[in-house]
């Protein structure tokens, strides 16, 4: 009779394949993750102005989203600052992006008209001049991108 009790080289290398192709799915998870928190943050920052463009084509005052500083942004109405409102599900007029996340200088300023047309300013008095506006959200060496069109106001 024969000593079986002992593994053999192919059983090992299968067990190290099958080692090796966990971990590789494992990482490529973590990698991505950075990634998908981009571009959900992003589309949330969307649907807020999008609700803020809403809110103001249904009222007589203007609406709008204000990034006071690259971290943090809260929504407006009548042009005034002041004038905080709580965004729907939230339990705080301003909100925080989450950590390393951030929103570039040149365009803090989402206010829309009754017509919902977007301006670059907070009473909504100045139309974008440009075809589209481009916002980028950045985090970990990655950007997002929030464009808004002239006339329209089509977020995407």
């Amino acid at each position: 009779m024969k000593n079986d009790r002992g593994l053999t080289l192919i059983e090992i290398i299968v067990v190290l394949l099958v080692i090796g192709i966990i971990g590789a799915v494992i990482v490529s998870r973590i990698s991505s993750t950075s990634a998908y928190d981009l571009k959900s943050q992003t589309e949330i920052i969307k649907s807020h102005i999008r609700y803020a463009q809403a809110r103001a084509m249904n009222s007589t005052v203007s609406w709008g989203i204000r990034f006071h500083d690259a971290t943090s942004y809260f929504l407006y109405r009548d042009g005034n600052y002041n004038s905080k409102v709580m965004l729907p599900g939230e339990d705080s007029y301003t909100l925080t992006l989450p950590g390393g996340m951030s929103i570039n200088k040149n365009s803090r300023t989402f206010s829309f008209d009754s017509w919902g047309i977007p301006h670059t300013n907070k009473k909504a008095t100045k139309p974008q001049t440009n075809d589209v506006r481009t916002t980028k959200v950045q985090f970990e060496g990655l950007s997002e991108k929030i464009i808004i069109s002239k006339n329209t106001g089509f977020i995407q």
